[in-house]
């Protein structure tokens, strides 16, 4: 007798991982979408990194995605694990990217968090290694 174990995945997973896939596919106004009106996009204060600290709202996360691609030339953009607990989603990740300024390449792991509320990801923040950014700015 063959058993079948099925695993519900949450809706928040689901929303996340389609904002990474919209990511992948250049879809920055689909993730836009997925975004409450409130959403707030943050990563480390760093006055060397762009973006840096925080973006509100849905223009916010627009001037956010705006800054990644006018500063980075992203080769690889890997999420390896989704971790999810409620309606908090963690994502670990490794990224490559060129600094389009200087040309020197970032190699890093990173730590995504997203909250996800009424159906729309309500908080972000990316942990990653910001000193290492930094360096490849100057």
């Amino acid at each position: 007798m063959e058993t079948s174990t099925a695993v519900a995945i949450s809706p928040a997973l689901k929303l996340v991982q389609q904002a990474y896939t919209d990511f992948a596919n250049g879809n920055i106004p689909g993730i836009i979408d997925a975004c409450a009106d409130d959403v707030a996009f943050g990563t480390f204060s760093n006055p060397y990194i762009h973006p840096s600290g925080y973006f509100y709202g849905k223009e916010g996360a627009i001037e956010f995605f705006k800054q990644v691609d006018a500063n980075y030339n992203i080769t690889l953009f890997e999420p390896q694990e989704f971790i999810t607990q409620g309606d908090r989603v963690m994502v670990l990740g490794r990224q490559t990217a060129t600094v389009k300024q200087t040309g020197k390449t970032i190699d890093h792991k990173w730590c995504m968090s997203f909250t996800v509320l009424n159906g729309k990801i309500k908080d972000f923040f990316e942990f990653g290694d910001s000193y290492l950014i930094a360096q490849a700015f100057q």
